[in-house]
């Protein structure tokens, strides 16, 4: 990095939400190192445009576009280490205050579209669970585990290193790295969880949704987990290259995850804009 880089990224994101609808996400986001310290830098993030071919009728699509433009025309502050690894919003009071405000909107589109929902989750308990999960570290944590032009700053990437990182779905995957002839590198990424872990993950999950019930499937954690239906899958393949300077070029990647019956494929093409 260097202080006055500019890059804009084109990213092309189809995804398939639970339901089966697909869903096709085109963005651009641009990458600005406003400021070089003596301990790293500082990168503004900004979510320029999203255009989608989301069923306007479907309500899983339309809260997935939400999500995606939550942040849009939100210039997030990073602060970075030396090797360009994210570590801090600087800015994080008026990112969560934008967060927020879209929380407010999803519940209001979920009333009107969905009443059944809402009929039974009050807006004080859905925002109540929502803010817990919108946080300046998940969204640190977002940028070390989400396809994007700097999931490999602050790493030395060797053939067979290895790193952890949880999915969207909140599962801890492994992932492990070849460096190509051409200097490009992949990455292939599974699973990694002991049972115990499961078992965890599946009661912080259900917990948010169900608290009601959380003691009753604690106490039958593993007929939840032997169910035939219950099943859990996880991996990731991801190409990069690289640019003259440094910055990413390009990134291919595909993803598949399977939890508790909630199928997800996101299939993502990201390309520096010339």
């Amino acid at each position: 990095m260097a202080k006055g880089n500019k890059k804009v990224y084109v990213s092309e994101v189809t995804t398939t939400v639970p339901g089966g609808k697909e869903v096709k996400l085109t963005t651009e986001t641009l990458y600005e190192v406003t400021d070089a310290t003596a301990d790293g830098y500082v990168l503004d993030y900004v979510l320029t445009d999203l255009k989608s071919n989301a069923d306007a009728t479907d309500l899983s699509s339309q809260l997935l576009i939400m999500c995606t433009e939550v942040t849009k025309n939100t210039r997030i502050r990073y602060a970075t280490d030396k090797d360009g690894q994210v570590t801090k919003i600087l800015n994080n009071d008026e990112v969560m205050k934008s967060l927020n405000a879209m929380v407010e909107k999803i519940y209001d589109t979920m009333a009107a579209d969905k009443p059944e929902i809402t009929n039974v989750l009050s807006k004080e308990t859905f925002i109540a669970q929502t803010k817990g999960m919108i946080t300046e570290e998940a969204l640190l944590q977002s940028v070390k585990m989400n396809t994007s032009p700097l999931i490999l700053n602050g790493k030395t990437i060797t053939t067979d290193m290895q790193d952890e990182f949880r999915n969207t779905q909140g599962l801890k995957m492994k992932r492990k790295y070849t460096v190509n002839s051409d200097g490009s590198i992949q990455s292939n990424a599974n699973i990694d969880m002991s049972m115990d872990e499961i078992k965890q993950m599946v009661i912080e999950q259900l917990e948010k949704i169900m608290p009601g019930q959380i003691e009753a499937i604690k106490a039958n954690i593993d007929l939840v987990i032997n169910n035939p239906s219950f099943k859990i899958e996880g991996n990731e393949k991801s190409n990069y290259t690289f640019a003259p300077d440094g910055w990413v070029d390009t990134i291919s990647s595909e993803m598949t995850s399977s939890m508790m019956g909630q199928k997800v494929s996101v299939v993502s093409s990201i390309q520096l804009k010339k």
